[in-house]
This record gives C-alpha cells, sequence and structure tokens, in this order.
C-alpha cells in the first residue's frame, strides 16, 4: 500500500504498533468492565409480568453471570450459569465434578447442578424445587449477578420442555462447554418446545441478552417483552 513501509515501525496510519503501546492498567481494564456491566443491567432489566391466564405455564430463567474481572474461559464469557424453572420445578446441567479428569470442561461426564442434593443436605434429587433455588440463591452463585427472566407459555408447551428434562435427566450424557453444557441445554429444551426464537447462544450473558428480546407466549400479556429483573 502506498506510503507503508514494511520495516517502519508505524502503519499506513501512522498508528504505533501495539507492542510499542502501553497496556491498559489492570484497574483500568476493571473500571472498564465494571461499567460495561452496569450499561448491560440498566438496559436488560424490564419488561412486563407474565400474568395470570388459564392454560398457561411461567417459566422462570434464572442466569448467573461469569466473574467479569476473571481469566481464561470464565473471563470470555463461558463462566456463569443458567437453569430454568417450568412452574414449580427446577432443572439445570453441568459437569459431574466428583468424576476424574475434572479440568476437562470440552467432554466429560454431565449431571445435574444447582439441583443437586451436595447443595441442600437432607434433600433428595427429586425434592429441589424452584423456591429452593430462589431462596438460596446468594450462596448458589457466590455473590454474582443473577437475573431472573419469567416468561409465559402454553401449559403444553411446558409439558414438552419438562419432558425435554426428564429425557436429559435420565441419560445425563457428555458435559462440554462447546457443547451441551447450562445455557445450550436450558436453550434447546425451550426450542423442542418452540417457545424461543432465533437463539444460539452458548454463554449466559449472550442468551440473557437475547431472551430480554422475547415476548409471552401466553395470558393476558402475551406478545409484550417478558420480564426480566435483578
Amino acid at each position: 500500500m502506498v506510503g507503508n513501509n514494511a520495516v517502519d515501525e508505524y502503519d499506513y496510519l501512522r498508528q504505533a504498533p501495539r507492542r510499542n503501546r502501553k497496556p491498559p492498567s489492570s484497574e483500568a481494564v476493571c473500571a472498564k468492565k465494571k461499567r460495561e456491566r452496569a450499561r448491560l443491567i440498566s438496559n436488560i432489566v424490564g419488561g412486563t409480568s407474565p400474568g395470570a391466564g388459564g392454560g398457561c405455564t411461567t417459566l422462570t430463567i434464572i442466569t448467573k453471570l461469569p466473574d467479569p474481572y476473571a481469566k481464561i474461559l470464565d473471563g470470555n464469557g463461558l463462566g456463569g450459569h443458567t437453569g430454568i424453572g417450568i412452574g414449580v420445578d427446577f432443572y439445570d446441567y453441568g459437569p459431574d465434578t466428583d468424576q476424574p479428569n475434572g479440568s476437562n470442561v470440552f467432554g466429560r461426564p454431565g449431571d445435574q447442578w444447582w439441583n443437586d442434593e451436595s447443595f441442600f443436605p437432607g434433600y433428595g434429587p427429586d425434592d429441589i424445587n424452584l423456591n429452593d433455588i430462589l431462596g438460596n440463591l446468594g450462596d448458589l452463585a457466590h455473590g454474582l449477578d443473577v437475573f431472573k427472566i419469567r416468561m409465559s407459555v402454553c401449559s403444553a408447551d411446558a409439558d414438552k420442555i419438562k419432558q425435554w428434562w426428564e429425557n436429559i435427566y435420565a441419560n445425563l450424557g457428555s458435559y462440554s462447554v462447546a457443547g451441551d453444557q447450562c445455557t445450550s441445554c436450558v436453550r434447546q429444551g425451550m426450542d423442542s418446545a418452540g417457545v424461543i426464537d432465533g437463539s444460539s447462544a452458548l454463554k449466559s450473558i449472550s442468551f440473557l441478552k437475547e431472551m430480554a428480546k422475547q415476548t409471552h407466549k401466553c395470558g393476558p400479556n402475551a406478545g409484550k417483552l417478558v420480564e426480566v429483573t435483578k
């Protein structure tokens, strides 16, 4: 390109190369991430409550966002967690931490995650419901940002999603951050009933943004944006 010397330390726009620039301080990076998270929260929260309607069931999607200051996979958005309440029931998915090869996040046995008796001493695996999860979010989320999305769907569609999860729990399969993981399973379960439009998210933060654009499918507020709270 005219005026661009291959051995010059400046490019054709007279921009110094990155190697000659002082990297931002960790304080500056943290401040930027804090501003980005605050902006996300202000833009996401809102919508309309499901409302009461015969033949309708409320889905409650719970999304814990990753630590914005973390590094590696967590820092790139693959941390966090997503689960779903279907009426009073709760379902989620994660890696089986009791199995060997625990550091492998690209193929290891799957398991229930928050919906697990290890978090609720004295409970059986089928005893944990949505209210138990909501009542213990502070401990389960370790103080990180948690959002709740409530969406009204036809009860017949809710039954399809529940059956999808029952099939997963009957065969927990293999967990992978690039395949079957917490967010992708919530998305696939909803997609099995056709109640979510145009989502391919693998990251909890991406799924949260997509869910905020969804609408209620049943009840007096059908067609209005779902409710998002923090």
